[in-house]
């Protein structure tokens, strides 16, 4: 698939997530998909691993009795754990519901509610004490602690850990994203992704998978460095702004690099290992405070950066 000649949305008519992700598993297996920092270090994923990974998760969750359409909530801090959930849901022919990752019992219940989730994932212990906290916990087939170092007893029958849910499975990664990019369709729906409920009740906005890759398309167009750079998200992922932005990787094959926290842009920023800095108004000020003491991305793409950014919140985004 040759991407740089995607010049229109309209080329990406027909065209769903598992389609891409094959793509990028046959055209550049080794790669470079994304990055974590974990324990001091950065670790690179190759497309030919990111694929295996995502498709080892979506049997698990078929397994588990995930069926087309289902919704799954996704609450956590941005990380790969997130990128492989969001991924593989939708590969699996389900719903991804990204949940901000602070958000109250309260919230998080009328989300699981108003979506009709079957499964979730949380990223640690504080969203798993959020979700079990809300009144449709009980009713969630599972729920999915994505945190590696998560070896919690939570009570509750459908909690378990998202090691132990990918315990060995059987599966063949080509075999199992061709057969899906068979099935999927561009205008079947991805993802749900609610507003801040500001005028009332949130809302979910119901995103197909040519939404998604049309928004990843139109963020290229305006800011054309995504299409050959690394990049980074310090937002969190559930955010409408920035989860179209996470599948320029998968659109466009450029890897993304994700920090230990939201809360470490500053600490992560000094290796240098982004270009590029993508997220929502609300993160802006720590990562304007990160480029100006540690400077690593130089003087105009801070400039840009942080003006599109301006631009937005004085549009009314999150």
């Amino acid at each position: 698939m040759n991407v740089a000649a995607i010049t229109s949305g309209a080329q990406l008519v027909s065209v769903t997530l598992p389609q891409l992700l094959h793509a990028r598993l046959t055209e550049r297996p080794t790669a470079v998909a994304y990055r974590q920092k974990r324990a001091g270090e950065w670790i690179s994923v190759s497309w030919q691993d990111y694929a295996t990974k995502v498709c080892q998760l979506a049997c698990a969750l078929q397994k588990a009795g995930l069926k087309r359409g289902d919704r799954v909530a996704i609450m956590g801090d941005a990380s790969q754990e997130w990128l492989l959930a969001d991924m593989a849901t939708m590969c699996a022919g389900a719903v991804t519901v990204g949940v901000y990752f602070t958000s109250s019992v309260e919230e998080v219940d009328y989300y699981l509610n108003d979506s009709g989730a079957r499964f979730a994932f949380v990223g640690d212990e504080i969203q798993l004490r959020a979700v079990l906290s809300a009144g449709r916990a009980a009713a969630l087939q599972k729920v999915v602690v994505m945190d590696p170092s998560w070896a919690g007893e939570s009570g509750a029958k459908n909690v378990l850990s998202l090691t132990k849910l990918l315990e060995p499975i059987s599966f063949d990664c080509d075999t199992f994203l061709r057969e899906q990019a068979s099935i999927a369709r561009a205008d079947e729906l991805a993802s749900i992704g609610y507003t801040s409920g500001t005028t009332g009740f949130p809302k979910g906005a119901m995103l197909s998978h040519l939404s998604l890759l049309a928004g990843a398309h139109v963020a290229t167009t305006f800011c054309p460095i995504m299409r050959s750079a690394a990049r980074r998200s310090p937002a969190d992922v559930s955010h409408g702004c920035t989860s179209p932005g996470d599948h320029v990787a998968a659109t466009f094959g450029r890897g993304s690099s994700f920090r230990r926290n939201n809360r470490r842009v500053r600490a992560d920023n000094q290796g240098g290992e982004a270009d590029i800095l993508h997220g929502s108004p609300s993160v802006l000020p720590e990562v304007r405070d990160a480029d100006t003491q540690h400077s690593q991305f130089g003087k105009r793409e801070s400039k840009e950066r942080l003006s599109a950014g301006d631009a937005s919140r004085s549009q009314g985004t999150r």
